[in-house]
């Protein structure tokens, strides 16, 4: 499994939900990762859609966090068995760092993190190169 920002998320949610099928996911800026923190910091959409929602309907918001809690990476990447690579850009807008942080530090299995410190939410050349790499060495015949 491979995916950026909500194909990361994607990929990290079917490496929790499928472990069996997974056996390598790559997740580069990954959403839906700690969503209620996301919710509290991020200065631009996705994340901000949803407080845009709750200031219309605030009667909603218990209702609201405990469904989304049933989608957060944070909570599923425990369930991850595939070797795993995340990238996460420490100048990301979209995608808060803590939030990718977040998921992976959960992730029980094999892991490693590309940090990008001069990245917002676009994936660095580099992190291409590291992925097919491990792509090729894990499933070279």
């Amino acid at each position: 499994m491979a995916g950026t920002s909500q194909g990361g998320g994607l990929a990290l949610a079917t490496a929790a939900l499928a472990p069996e099928l997974v056996a390598l996911c790559h997740a580069d800026i990954p959403f839906l990762c700690d969503i209620e923190r996301g919710m509290d910091i991020a200065w631009e959409r996705p994340y901000t859609e949803l407080v845009e929602f709750l200031a219309v309907h605030p009667e909603l918001e218990d209702t609201a966090r405990a469904t989304l809690r049933h989608i957060d990476n944070a909570l599923l990447a425990t369930r991850i068995r595939a070797p795993t690579l995340v990238s996460v850009g420490l100048r990301d807008t979209i995608t808060p760092p803590s939030t990718v942080f977040a998921a992976y530090n959960a992730i029980g299995a094999e892991k490693d993190i590309l940090v990008m410190p001069f990245t917002g939410h676009e994936v660095a050349a580099s992190v291409v190169e590291r992925q097919l790499a491990d792509f090729a060495s894990r499933f070279a015949s």
